[in-house]
């Protein structure tokens, strides 16, 4: 059931990280609404990549797995790939072609009974982040965040 709950995300500055250029950006964590973190972010050759150099999406690489998500290994691997290249997607703040970095989420335990789910981040060209999804693991929880408005200098 949507909650409407509002937060905001933006870029606070750039600045050089190992010789590069990352941008600050400051948003509210899905799982944990209310409480906003920092993250680094970079354009490296048509990926975006963050300051630990995980490819967090493609522009153009819709094959290869773009990494592989060991946070927690004795209880799911997460396979991170792209798809939904130049589909439309429609969000409060219009409509727009987007690309979609998706992770599988498998899990690994024999016995465990939860089934390969999915999460997702849908990107805009030119306007970033449109629409997430996420849940947890162990419940019936899912989060969805949309971009409302935004405005790019």
């Amino acid at each position: 059931m949507p909650r409407n709950v509002y937060d905001s995300a933006h870029i606070e500055k750039d600045t050089i990280i190992r010789g590069n250029t990352y941008y600050k950006l400051w948003e509210d964590e899905a799982l944990i609404m209310g409480i906003q973190f920092a993250s680094y972010l970079r354009d490296s050759s048509g990926y975006l990549v963050n300051n630990l150099g995980v490819r967090l999406c493609s522009k153009d690489n819709f094959i290869d797995t773009l990494y592989v998500n060991k946070i927690h290994p004795q209880v799911f691997i997460g396979y991170v790939l792209m798809t939904g290249r130049d589909s439309l997607v429609s969000v409060q703040a219009g409509t727009f072609p987007s690309i979609t970095s998706r992770m599988k989420v498998v899990p690994v335990q024999p016995k465990d009974h939860h089934p390969i789910r999915y999460t997702f981040d849908v990107y805009g060209k030119g306007i970033g982040k449109l629409k997430t999804h996420d849940f947890f693991y162990d419940g019936d929880t899912h989060f969805e965040s949309r971009l409302v408005r935004y405005k790019v200098q």
